[in-house]
């Protein structure tokens, strides 16, 4: 499957009966489709979370410096969800059995609200910010719902939230990349005065050390001409800061109200080296944030090989 901006489409379908899943089949199917379709036009590709696959990954990304692999958001968020749902009575993970164990108890209960997570539009907004800095968004909303079943303020201590926290957390983290830093960074929504204010202690992702870290790590792979990338990061700080034309009050206003393309088409027109140069840092993110559409599927059977 490839997606695109007109939407997924369907490539082919290989018969790997008998075959050795290895990191070299799977990179040689791989390689073999960019090359069919060019390199010039693929900027990442998404598999599961099997260590064969994080392999294959690394070897594509070897020849294909520009091309990222990206860690399929849908099975890390059923690898969190499994962790916390039917968690492993091993030595190494009893304090998070302790705190999770009632719930297997009540797994008919579980499976509906897993499932409810997996359906709802929510998914789409998670991999947006699909890395360590999603406990800014999603995982402040569990920790609201967990106080709020749990009668405890804010402020408190609550061993099961802190359990789960950490195995988000860790997920979030094992499947970080630059290319959802990227598209974060762009995203106008998380600049919004409403996003902002939406939880304690939120604050805009060119704030945010880590991010502001991955993002440029991200636009030295796709301009390494040094004008070129000052001219982008010169732009970005416009936008990111409400500068020059991003100071309109409807460019301001209409951060979180529109769809972040077409924000981008309507308020930054004139930025032509974020939009153009080397494929457009804009269409780089639109695929990334593209992603469920192609993800559309739960691995239930599926788990890490590591």
């Amino acid at each position: 499957m490839a997606a695109c901006e007109s939407g997924p489409m369907f490539l082919r379908a290989e018969n790997c009966e008998r075959e050795s899943k290895d990191k070299h089949f799977i990179s040689d199917l791989l390689i073999d489709t960019i090359l069919e379709i060019g390199p010039q036009h693929v900027v990442q590709v998404i598999t599961d979370n099997a260590s064969n696959c994080k392999v294959a990954g690394a070897i594509i990304n070897a020849r294909f410096p520009h091309i990222f692999w990206t860690p399929c958001v849908v099975h890390t968020v059923n690898l969190a969800l499994k962790n916390i749902c039917t968690p492993s009575s091993i030595v190494s993970n009893r304090a998070a059995y302790d705190e999770c164990n009632w719930i297997s108890q009540i797994a008919d209960d579980v499976y509906f609200v897993k499932n409810f997570i997996m359906n709802h539009e929510d998914v789409t907004r998670m991999s947006h910010v699909f890395t360590r800095y999603m406990s800014v968004g999603m995982i402040e909303e569990v920790k609201v719902a967990i106080y709020k079943e749990e009668c405890k303020e804010y402020e408190e201590e609550s061993p099961f939230y802190n359990v789960v926290y950490s195995i988000l957390l860790a997920r979030w983290t094992k499947s970080s990349t630059l290319f959802h830093c990227m598209a974060h960074s762009l995203n106008p929504r998380y600049y919004s005065m409403k996003y902002l204010n939406g939880a304690p202690n939120r604050i805009p992702p060119h704030q945010d050390s880590e991010i502001a870290k991955e993002r440029k790590e991200c636009l030295k792979k796709y301009f390494a001409n040094e004008d070129e990338r000052r001219m982008v990061n010169e732009e970005f700080a416009s936008f990111s800061a409400c500068l020059d034309e991003f100071a309109s009050s409807d460019s301001m206003n209409d951060r979180d109200k529109m769809d972040p393309i077409k924000w981008w088409i309507v308020h930054g027109d004139d930025y032509d080296t974020m939009v153009n140069v080397n494929g457009g840092m804009l269409e780089i993110a639109n695929l990334s944030l593209d992603e469920p559409d192609l993800e559309g599927v739960i691995f239930d059977n599926k788990d890490e090989d590591d």
